[in-house]
């Protein structure tokens, strides 16, 4: 015998049931775009800019830039002026360049790159030092100085090196020197910090010796360490006081 159902109830098939994060938002299914890269005309001057944002692009979407064919096509869609009437050039003539990205790479940095402006990078390298700046603005500049010059890996470690303040190398010397110029500037900003740190605390928390007592660095309220030096001095005195015969005041 076919029993009712009951009055609230709602056969499954008739249900939507949306279990957690079972989908997605519509946030979540946009895609994130890389923004515009502008286009190169041939600038030398801009050409190491050009190339770093072609290099992100690639690097971002792997699976779109698969091939030679799909870079090349990239980076001609990307040009204007004498840099496209160049590029019409090689593929007009069925160049190697065409077809090979590699190769392309090259004589496209051949017909752009200014070989002064990496020369004046590398001059420029050669002569920074951190002065009284962070490791990581020092490190920032120098980074922006290394891809365009032609240093290789070990070459920057000793120039980079050779910018630093002695607070930092004299704690450098004491570990293992980093393999790539990467790890070494992570490694100095770690020190740097440290560094920092410590002087940051010392100005706040502990008091200094000025010939005649002991004052804290800042203005703030130090009773309990005038209190504290206070107590040292008096003990120190009546130690004093009993090597030279004279008798100890007692309580």
């Amino acid at each position: 015998m076919p029993t009712a159902n009951p009055k609230n109830y709602t056969p499954t098939q008739n249900l939507q049931i949306q279990e957690p994060n079972s989908g997605k938002t519509h946030e979540d299914s946009k895609e994130y775009k890389i923004p515009e890269i502008e286009r190169f005309s041939g600038s030398p001057n801009k050409y190491p800019a050009f190339m770093a944002e072609i290099r992100r692009r690639f690097w971002a979407n792997p699976n779109q830039f698969s091939t030679d064919h799909k870079k090349i096509d990239s980076i001609s869609g990307h040009l204007t002026g004498s840099a496209m009437v160049r590029f019409d050039a090689i593929i007009t003539e069925n160049a190697p360049a065409a077809k090979n990205y590699e190769e392309f790479s090259a004589v496209f940095k051949s017909y752009f790159s200014d070989s002064g402006y990496a020369l004046k990078s590398t001059n420029q390298l050669m002569s920074i030092f951190q002065g009284k700046r962070s490791v990581s603005e020092y490190a920032a500049e120098f980074r922006n100085l290394a891809i365009i010059s032609e240093f290789n890996e070990k070459a920057l470690i000793m120039q980079f090196q050779r910018g630093l303040n002695g607070r930092i190398l004299d704690i450098l010397i004491n570990s293992p020197l980093p393999k790539s110029i990467n790890e070494l500037m992570d490694v100095c900003i770690d020190i740097d910090n440290r560094i920092t740190s410590r002087e940051t605390f010392r100005q706040k928390y502990i008091p200094k010796y000025d010939g005649q007592g002991y004052k804290s660095y800042h203005n703030y309220p130090s009773q309990q360490y005038n209190k504290h030096w206070e107590i040292s001095k008096n003990q120190e005195q009546n130690f004093s006081n009993s090597q030279d015969g004279t008798p100890m005041d007692i309580d």
